[in-house]
């Protein structure tokens, strides 16, 4: 299973609607995009926080339910990224949009959590992407980059 389980523009500073006594549950700051996906392969879901201010991307690991060990920050992103979404196949691969840097990225999972960057591809703008199934083709093909 995978899934988009929070956004948000400023993790420190709860959201305008929220009460006054609200505080973030987000471990990290800065973060626009987290993921929820089991990068480490031992059945259970990770987190994968995308942090457009600090240019970084963290793993925080399910070693047992609901109980998250963080991985270092990794600087894999390139500037200002948005987005990380999950490819369709095997082994496991990632899309982040480096709108800063104009590129697409992926990168795989290693074992230990860390991601690795094995591919990018100037692209202009990147904000986000979306993965897409063309029925008549019977696959799944990789990101779509939606521009400004």
């Amino acid at each position: 299973m995978v899934g988009i389980v929070a956004v948000a523009e400023d993790a420190t500073t709860p959201p305008v609607s929220a009460p006054p006594d609200a505080q973030s549950l987000l471990p990290t700051q800065g973060v626009i995009h987290v993921l929820a996906d089991d990068i480490t392969g031992n059945g259970r879901l990770d987190l994968i926080f995308t942090s457009h201010n600090n240019n970084e991307i963290q793993v925080y690991q399910q070693v047992a339910p609901r109980h998250f060990e963080a991985h270092d920050p990794q600087a894999v992103t390139g500037f200002h990224p948005n987005d990380t979404i999950v490819l369709p196949g095997t082994p496991k691969r990632y899309l982040i949009n480096a709108e800063g840097e104009g590129k697409l990225k992926v990168v795989k999972a290693q074992p230990d959590g860390r991601l690795e960057l094995i591919s990018e591809r100037a692209q202009p703008a990147p904000r986000a992407s979306t993965p897409f199934f063309l029925a008549r083709l019977g696959s799944e093909l990789g990101g779509s980059a939606i521009f400004r």
